[in-house]
Order: structure tokens, then sequence, then C-alpha cells
């Protein structure tokens, strides 16, 4: 793995694209292991630094280190953002749907400049900067969003020299965007998240985007599903096991381009907290002294490639146990946050969101 402090040697614009196709390719072949989807985001990184400065796991420097509150919730620092880049399963899969995705839409408008926005894209635009070698006879045109205009320059440098023409910038909050009128928007990408949708944009984002999107268009990622499950926990050796220590719940919620256009214009617009009831989370009879209530974020990037339970920090599932609630009954009403304190809140828990 690289240091903080490694570099390569300049690599000139076709030399560099080459060195980030071959690395592409790799990710998107759902035959390559883990052990090479590692070694394959740590060799991207390595380029990235040597264009832009920026480590993901730089310390020194304050303003790498720096969040940004937003009206809609929190962005990430730009060294946080680069970190991401480093869970390879999670852009390998999110590679993987981007790139089904363009193949679609250019099925769906053929001869058409596919007109892009990527939110929250940080310092490499991780999730278009390496597909970029593979679609050069794909007429596109790419906006890159992010609240940080270091973050912007970085991104744009990366594929600058790589050869390819400077993506439009834009340092806004995501979640005020205007595409230019008259111009058609086929593909919208941001994953600006954590698990169980837990203080970040993605949900305001996506709402305020989706409502630009063509008809046909399409939305990465396509759908995250909230889930829940019972589960009992062992407490001492003499404890006997139930049939079944894990019980899938009813309570779900997907949000996806339905959900998404449902909600409220008007409570978007402004910056008070706006919050949608999400139905009631019914607790088997036993409750919480000996089981957890566990909340598991799935992730469709798009048709068929998803993230699961474990395979990335977003898919992390949450437990909460008796000891998290202020008061705990077998019915548990909720609310998603869009903006404000956004995230999923479940009544009667001590924090305010999961």
């Amino acid at each position: 793995m690289e240091s903080v402090t490694s570099a390569t040697a300049p690599l000139s614009p076709a030399a560099l694209a080459e060195a980030v196709a071959v690395e592409t390719r790799l990710l998107l072949d759902p035959a390559t292991g883990f052990g090479e989807l590692f070694q394959s985001v740590h060799r991207l990184h390595t380029l990235f630094v040597a264009i832009t400065g920026l480590h993901a796991r730089d310390e020194m420097r304050a303003v790498f280190r720096s969040e940004t509150r937003l009206p809609c919730g929190r962005a990430i620092s730009m060294k946080h953002a680069a970190h991401c880049l480093l869970e390879f399963q999670r852009t390998a899969v999110f590679l993987r749907g981007i790139y089904q995705a363009l193949t679609t839409l250019q099925q769906r408008f053929p001869g058409q400049t596919l007109d892009i926005v990527y939110a929250g894209c940080g310092p490499y635009a991780t999730l278009m900067t390496p597909l970029l070698p593979l679609l050069r006879d794909l007429p596109l045109r790419l906006t890159l969003i992010d609240i940080h205009p270091q973050a912007l320059a970085m991104a744009a440098s990366i594929q600058t020299a790589m050869g390819f023409p400077a993506p439009e910038l834009c340092a806004v909050d995501a979640a005020t965007y205007r595409h230019p009128a008259g111009r058609t928007l086929h593909l919208v990408i941001t994953e600006t998240m954590r698990r169980a949708l837990e203080g970040e944009t993605q949900v305001a984002v996506t709402a305020h985007l989706v409502r630009q999107l063509h008809p046909d268009g399409i939305l990465v990622p396509e759908a995250i599903e909230l889930k829940t499950f019972h589960k009992w926990h062992r407490y001492t050796e003499e404890d006997v096991a139930p049939a079944q220590m894990q019980v899938p719940l009813a309570w779900r919620l997907r949000v996806d381009r339905t959900f998404l256009t449902a909600l409220d214009d008007e409570a978007l617009q402004n910056d008070a907290d706006y919050a949608v009831p999400c139905g009631v989370i019914h607790l088997p009879a036993v409750g919480l002294q000996r089981h957890s209530l566990a909340v598991q974020t799935h992730i469709t990037t798009f048709a068929d490639h998803q993230l699961r339970d474990g395979e990335c920090s977003l898919n992390e599932v949450v437990k909460l146990g008796a000891r998290h609630f202020e008061e705990v009954g077998n019915d548990l009403a909720t609310l998603l946050y869009v903006t404000g304190r956004p995230g999923l809140h479940i009544a009667g828990l001590k924090r305010p969101r999961v």
C-alpha cells in the first residue's frame, strides 16, 4: 500500500489514460477477486495522488479535513471523500452500475450527447473519472458539483491530465443546482450518504435533481432500501437460542425515483426541518430485552448491481438495543428527515437519529 508521501513520475496523457483504463477494466469485471480489487483501487489512488497532491490518509492539512454544514445535511471533507475510492467493493459496484447505465442511455438516446450531472464528486470524481478512458466513443457532457471549489479543481485536473476536455464545474450546494435550460439531463450520479441515510445530503440532493431528469433518464443509485430485523443475543453460556435467531420485520423504506418525486416541492426549498412519516416498526412481543432492532442499508446502483450487508461502510448494519431508547414499546413510529437533521428517526431513541 502506498504511503502518504508516495507519488509516481508524470505520465503522458495517453499513458495515464491507459493506466487508469487497465484498473477500470479490472473493477468492472465481476470475476475480479477481492484482493485484486483492493490492489486496483490503491493503484488508482497512487495515480490520482500524483496529480492532485491529496492523499486519502492526509492528516496534516486542515483544509482537507474540514467538512461543510449545509441546510440539507453534512458535506464530508475532501480527505474523506478521497477515501471513498479505497472502499473497493463500493467503487466497483458503483462503476459497474454507471457503466451499464451509460450503455442503456446510449440505446435510449441514440446519436445524442449524454448530459451527466455528478453531485458531490469529491477531489477524484471517483464514480466517473475511471470510466472516461473507456468512453472515448460516447459523446457526453459532464458537470461536476461539489461545495468545495478545491475538490472540483482537483477532479478536473485528473481528467485533463488524461487528455479529456475539462468538465463543467459548479461549486454550489447540489440541492440548489439548476441544470441549464434547453439541455436534457440524462444521468444523475450522487453518492452523498452514510449507513441508514444518516447525516448527509443524499435524499435532499436526489429529490432536487430527479425533478430535472428526463423521464427516460437514470438516477444512480437507482434505489436505497432500509430494512429491519429482530436479532436475539446470547448473554451467558446457559442461554438457549430460539429456533430463529434473526427474524425479518415487515417495515422497510425504499428511496427511489417514485419516493423522491412524491416529496413536497415547497418543503424541499426551505431551510426548515422536513420530515416524512415512514410508517411503524412492529416489534415481536418480547421487545428488546434480549434482542436488538437491526437496520440494514441495501443499495442498487443500477439494474442488478447491488451493495448489501457488510460490503462497504454504507452497508454497516445498525443494531439498537433497549439501552439506546429512552422508552421502547412494540410499535415504533418512524420519520425520515430529508433536511435539517437528515436520517431515519425512530420514536423513543435517545439519540436524534439511527
